[in-house]
């Protein structure tokens, strides 16, 4: 996507002296709805539905490891616009996001994400956030077996 569309700009100035040290683009409405219009464009029909889990995770470690990698450089950046301390924004700033990307892959590797249940109506399939109905199996029921729901839940 193309910088903004308005060639509006903002000064970035460093705290302490007030230094314009940059300037950055000011976004108009048109350019965040065109934003949001590109991004949903990108997950609905680009790669990442489509990924596994595991492939999922790599992209997810990348991330973590290039902000590892730059960690220092983003603190000095940070300190230098906010005005906080270096020592913060390593921990809080540069650091913190590691942290919080490690805690999500945990997670994601860990997490149940199909499990099978039995319940008061029989056996029941997890994997969303919904109870959802599927027709009993063929093999030989009798016929009151289709007078009760078979029920899925999607949790």
């Amino acid at each position: 996507m193309d910088g903004s569309a308005g060639h509006r700009h903002d000064p970035d100035r460093l705290p302490h002296t007030e230094q314009v040290i940059g300037s950055v683009p000011h976004a108009s409405k048109a350019d965040v709805d065109r934003a949001v219009a590109v991004a949903r464009k990108a997950f609905d029909e680009g790669p990442w539905p489509r990924m596994t889990l595991d492939e999922r995770i790599a992209v997810v470690s990348r991330i973590k490891d290039a902000i590892a990698v730059r960690h220092e450089e983003i603190a000095r950046s940070i300190s230098s616009q906010n005005g906080s301390p270096y020592s913060w924004s390593v921990l809080a700033q540069a650091l913190g996001p590691m942290m919080v990307y490690d805690a999500a892959i945990t997670v994601a590797r860990a997490y149940p994400y199909e499990e099978h249940r039995q319940g008061v109506l029989g056996r029941s399939w997890c994997a969303g956030s919904r109870w959802a109905w599927s027709p009993p199996s063929s093999r030989g029921t009798s016929r009151s077996s289709w007078r009760r729901p078979n029920w899925r839940r999607r949790c």
